[in-house]
């Protein structure tokens, strides 16, 4: 008697992939940087192209003849902003894709094995009892079910990796040109809905409004809201305290890579201002801060993976061109201990890159004793740095997502700073530590005035 026992097929071949969601969020931070270009463009015809005082006719003929330029760098940014918006979305997806590819793969390997055996079995099985060959039946009909569900999914994994390209081609399409930009620029109105967010926040810092009061209507906005004022105000996102840490590193990376495109080019034809050549030097320092922040010596000793970093400030031509600047290492949004370096005399903004070089060896230390911490370099100094420090340490409180641990570290004439602010202010940290200090400055005379509870204190004077 002959029994026949029908074998699945091999289960289908899973296609490549190809797709890079890094070269896609790259790429996306260059639309986002032109689309803010676009918008400073339009907003400078609109309101600073034209002579202060200028009236009569010819300013009303001029204002007249800039309302379309105007109108289309404005058309241009949106277009630019909703591409770079599907590239947000693209490299989520390509994401979530490559995960479901890798594992249709190990899915396939196993199937593949499966029916091996049940091939060994069936062709060593020549004087198979019933019972045999009935658990043999079996195995081969589990198998193809098993071997046409993995044919379904590879399937859905297709249409849906179509479906993700088909989306950002039809973002491309949008911005593809001019006409095309315009009439969806005319179909939302004619108007930025990023600039009527914009002028609340602006309306809000005039009035006082506390990083707290900040984070709550940062929250409050949708994330496309959210995106829009990244994109066409980052100046404004960058440098706000309230506004968490992720998006102001987004919106600082848009300025510095304004900056360095337009420094350059004045810097190769010979324009360049002594003022923007500090500026410059600044901006690339931040620049080369940040790379060697993504290097191979740039890894987290835990996880074995890149750390993550935050240009948390960013502002080249503060204090008459030194510059701040302050890089997170680390997620200051997520983390559970946060410590704040503050250099000391002789910091500005060109030396980032050694105090971001700082921060990534206590990260590495204290990543071995704690899962969760980082450290942020900044460049602020004495009394009004005092001020200015405590402000950024209000702002951090207020926009990480739980209670952190905040450690404040001042080295040098950087105590100081630390000191003034601590006492001057006061800041809610936990702890504080001085390093190499001349003083804690002002009128302070025991830890008690530092508004830390006792415990948390450890200051530590040393002689240079």
């Amino acid at each position: 008697m002959t029994t026949m026992i029908t074998i699945p097929p091999q289960p289908v071949e899973v296609p490549p992939f190809s797709g890079d969601a890094d070269g896609v969020t790259g790429y996306g931070d260059g639309v986002r940087t032109a689309s803010a270009t676009f918008d400073d463009v339009g907003s400078w015809i609109t309101g600073s192209s034209k002579p202060e005082g200028w009236a009569g006719e010819a300013a009303a003929a001029y204002a007249r003849s800039t309302e379309q330029p105007a109108t289309d760098a404005n058309a241009a940014s949106m277009a630019l902003r909703k591409v770079w918006q599907a590239t947000e979305d693209y490299a989520t997806a390509l994401t979530a894709l490559k995960e479901r590819w890798t594992d249709l793969g190990h899915e396939r390997e196993v199937l593949v094995k499966d029916r091996a055996d049940l091939v060994a079995d069936v062709n060593a099985a020549k004087a198979a009892t019933p019972a045999e060959v009935a658990e043999l039946k079996d195995r081969a009909r589990v198998l193809d079910t098993e071997i046409r569900g993995f044919g379904q999914d590879v399937s859905t994994y297709v249409d849906d990796t179509t479906r993700a390209d088909a989306e950002m081609l039809a973002a491309f399409e949008g911005a593809s040109s001019l006409a095309k930009a315009r009439s969806s620029f005319a179909a939302g109105g004619g108007v930025d809905p990023a600039d009527l967010a914009a002028a609340h926040l602006i309306a809000m810092r005039a009035l006082g409004a506390t990083p707290e009061q900040v984070n709550g209507w940062w929250d409050g906005l949708t994330e496309e809201q959210q995106q829009a004022l990244i994109a066409a105000h980052p100046d404004l996102i960058g440098n706000t305290n309230g506004i968490p840490a992720g998006a102001r590193d987004e919106a600082n990376r848009t300025l510095l890579a304004q900056d360095l495109a337009i420094l350059r080019l004045r810097e190769a034809d010979g324009t360049l201002t002594d003022e923007e050549t500090d500026a410059l030097v600044n901006a690339e320092a931040a620049e080369e801060a940040l790379a060697n922040l993504t290097g191979p010596t740039a890894i987290d000793p835990v996880t074995g993976k890149p750390v993550q970093t935050q240009l948390y400030i960013y502002d080249p031509r503060a204090f008459g061109g030194d510059g701040k600047v302050a890089i997170a290492v680390g997620d200051l949004d997520t983390a559970d201990n946060v410590s704040v370096q503050v250099p000391g005399l002789g910091t500005d903004g060109s030396s980032i890159g050694t105090h971001a070089e700082r921060a990534l060896n206590v990260y590495g230390a204290s990543r071995w004793a704690d899962p969760n911490a980082l450290e942020v370099s900044g460049e602020d100094a004495a009394t009004e740095g005092g001020e200015l420090l405590a402000d950024d340490l209000d702002g951090l409180r207020a926009s990480a997502d739980d209670r952190s641990h905040l450690t404040l570290i001042g080295h040098s004439y950087g105590s100081t700073t630390a000191g003034h602010a601590a006492h001057d202010q006061p800041v809610d940290v936990d702890d504080i530590v001085f390093l190499g200090s001349p003083g804690v400055g002002g009128d302070t005379d025991h830890a008690d005035e530092l508004h830390v509870d006792e415990g948390q204190r450890a200051t530590l004077i040393s002689r240079r």
